[in-house]
């Protein structure tokens, strides 16, 4: 920090040192031009004033005269900052987009008497949007969703994006399908300690001046509704349900939290319906594809993208998420009949949990040289290399693969399940199947691969259904029109919450000790003690101790404990471990996680406590739910940052 708080002009001085670098001076520039938060001025310091065109205004940016060192370029940028906050960059340094606002937040909830009004700003008049999302992973929701986010920004929309869940659990990274459609990307647990999730929402909410939630599949966001609801009264909230499994049944639980719910097929209003969900709370948007990107083109050689000659074998391809919702090893069952037919080949394209298990069932089942995995590959690209696709689904809502391979004139051999029967009947570019029934499959595929007039003829009215009933351009309107009535319906944006009431609102980290000094034996011990019998933990106390004794029971399980507390990592970081002589695993195990603590760089107690908050009611330590049952239920200890 330096200067004073009073009279600054801007809440933030960056300071770039400036030496005939241009091409890393220009890429700074342009990352500083990209930062979802734009209150701060540039000092460029050199001895050449022609900054490279940026898209950063040029009142915002003063040149310094100045022709020393890196170092002595900086402090000079430092002694004319107006500002109490500065950032220094190297000629080449390029900040996350979402670098700058939230460490303006964290400076802001840690000294909330420096600059009260550094956030504020003049409203947008554009009414704004906050999708919450777990992650941005390569899959059909995220296409859907990106090309929406696309068509709302063109109708007036802001939108900004959250995520929730760690993206380094799941394979490929959709952030640059959003970037050009959003004015900030903001994954939680990347960039902030999850003790700091819930203020720097609130933050959001308020600067932003946020009019709807866009609600699609994120835990957490449900979980802190109540309170969403109880500090910003006037804010509407829409629900993205995709089909009965996963968070619809978080929805019927939260309903009451959220104004509308919105599916994709009418299959999912009947289910809703059936669960007491009255009609007027739920809207039937179906999703679609943009008609002109995907069109009937050539068939080609998938390994090499030219022309097929000659009379090379059919392609079966599978295209989706590999999980068991969507039947992977459905298809590899489906191959498996067709293992004497050296006329045919199985793509399986996409990524997923189930890569690892799906690579030893082809091994088991002699598949290697009939399936290939191609992980995730852009559909438009590989299916024109298929003369059928396959959808094998146990469960789904409305697929992007159906309406875009119905839309190439690539047949489709689907479940009848979901919203598929819906959006694509027999016969229109479809032959349907029952769920699982693998020998229905295998006589569908047969017959229209032996059949190539049957084939071509299914393909020519799947391009007409596709024609008829898939255009995007009408679900980016419905959208719209939904929103702009939520809107209109809470009046619009909320009272902006003070500063103080901000931070009131909001559930910050407790403060750890951090001067060095150790605290006396007996305080320490009574605080464990009181902590152990404080009525309001007992429940989580005994809750504790049953996980711990089975554990002790399982081999494996005990040693993983062993693995994941650190002794000696634990007893530093916390002071009253180590004064009261308490066994350092029975001090977390009982106290150490209600404080915060962290029991080794491989588990974070606040992340695990704060997205799973059903956890942090039941008052059980975090490491053992983790062992005992979370890692069973696909939970993860770690965001993507790393601790050590």
């Amino acid at each position: 920090m330096t200067g004073t708080a009073a009279g600054a002009r801007w809440p933030l001085s960056v300071v770039l040192p400036c030496h005939g670098e241009r091409d890393a001076i220009a890429r700074s520039l342009a990352s500083l031009a990209a930062q979802t938060f734009q209150g701060f001025e540039v000092l460029l310091v050199g001895d050449d004033e022609q900054a490279p065109d940026c898209g950063l205004p040029r009142d915002r940016i003063r040149w310094i005269r100045h022709s020393g060192a890196a170092a002595d370029a900086w402090n000079a940028g430092a002694s004319e900052a107006s500002s109490i906050c500065l950032c220094f960059l190297s000629p080449g340094d390029q900040l996350d987009p979402a670098y700058l606002e939230t460490s303006l937040f964290l400076f802001r909830v840690r000294h909330p008497d420096y600059y009260r009004a550094a956030f504020d700003s003049t409203p947008d008049p554009a009414p704004a949007i906050l999708l919450a999302l777990p992650y941005l992973k390569e899959g059909g929701a995220e296409v859907s969703l990106s090309r929406l986010c696309a068509q709302l920004k063109d109708l007036g929309f802001r939108i900004l994006v959250v995520t929730t869940e760690p993206s380094r659990l799941f394979p490929g990274d959709a952030t640059s399908w959003f970037r050009p459609h959003v004015a900030g990307i903001y994954p939680l647990p990347r960039i902030l300690d999850a003790g700091f999730w819930r203020a720097f929402l609130f933050y959001l909410l308020r600067q932003h001046s946020i009019s709807l939630i866009w609600q699609a599949g994120s835990s957490y966001l449900y979980n802190l509704l109540p309170d969403i609801r109880r500090v910003f009264p006037q804010l509407a909230v829409a629900d993205l349900l995709f089909n009965p499994s996963g968070h619809a049944a978080t929805y019927l639980n939260r309903r009451r939290f959220i104004d509308r719910a919105v599916v994709e097929h009418a299959g999912m209003m009947q289910w809703l319906s059936g669960q007491g969900v009255n009609e007027s709370g739920v809207s039937l948007i179906p999703n679609g594809i943009d008609l002109d990107c995907y069109q009937p083109r050539p068939r080609k050689e998938w390994r090499t993208g030219k022309p097929r000659s000659g009379s090379p074998p059919s392609v079966i391809g599978f295209f989706g998420r590999l999980s068991a919702e969507k039947g992977p090893d459905i298809f590899l069952q489906i191959a498996e009949r067709f293992a004497d037919r050296k006329d045919l080949e199985f793509l399986l394209c996409g990524s997923g949990r189930e890569e690892a298990a799906l690579r030893s069932q082809c091994r088991e089942l002699g598949l290697e040289e009939k399936v290939h995995f191609l992980g995730f590959v852009p559909a438009r690209e590989y299916l024109p290399c298929c003369d059928l696709t396959v959808v094998p689904s146990r469960i789904d809502g409305r697929p992007n693969i159906v309406m875009e391979s119905l839309a190439m004139g690539v047949p489709v051999v689907a479940s009848r399940t979901g919203g598929i029967p819906g959006m694509a009947p027999e016969g229109q570019g479809t032959r349907l199947c029952e769920t699982g029934n693998v020998e229905e499959f295998h006589r569908a595929i047969g017959q229209l691969i032996d059949d190539r007039e049957a084939r071509a003829r299914l393909a020519a009215a799947g391009r007409r259904w596709a024609e008829e009933h898939f255009s995007s351009a009408s679900a980016g309107q419905s959208y719209a029109a939904l929103f702009r009535a939520l809107i209109q319906e809470r009046q619009v944006h909320s009272r902006p919450l003070s500063a103080t009431e901000l931070l009131a609102a909001s559930e910050l980290p407790p403060r750890i000790n951090l001067d060095g000094a150790a605290p006396g034996a007996p305080a320490a011990l009574f605080r464990f003690v009181q902590s152990v019998l404080s009525p309001v933990r007992v429940t989580g106390n005994l809750r504790t101790l049953v996980f711990y004794w089975k554990l002790r029971r399982t081999a494996g399980a005990s040693q993983d404990l062993k693995a994941l507390f650190d002794a000696a990592y634990y007893t530093a970081a916390c002071p009253d471990a180590a004064a009261s002589r308490i066994s350092p695993l029975w001090h977390y195990l009982l106290c150490g996680f209600q404080q915060g603590y962290d029991p080794s760089p491989r588990f974070h107690t606040r992340y695990y406590l704060t997205v799973y908050r059903d956890v942090a009611r039941a008052g059980v330590n975090p490491l053992l739910h983790y062992l005992g049952a979370g890692r069973e239920e696909g939970r993860t200890g770690l965001p993507d940052y790393d601790l050590a």
